[in-house]
């Protein structure tokens, strides 16, 4: 075994487009949450919403 204990290159594409896909993701909080304010929704009633979506 010549590659033991390295990844091969099918799983580390995987990792790289899982942490891809979250940083994504993440940064669309903010946009979100300033639509939602714009909305007349309150920053805590919005955390908490996707908080309960999250757990769910």
């Amino acid at each position: 075994m010549k590659n033991k204990g390295k990844q091969n290159g099918k799983s580390q594409f995987s990792g790289i487009l899982i942490v891809l896909i979250a940083a994504s993701l993440f940064s669309t909080l903010g946009v979100l949450a300033n639509i939602a304010h714009q909305q007349g929704v309150s920053l805590v009633a919005f955390g908490a919403w996707r908080e309960k979506h999250i757990l769910t």
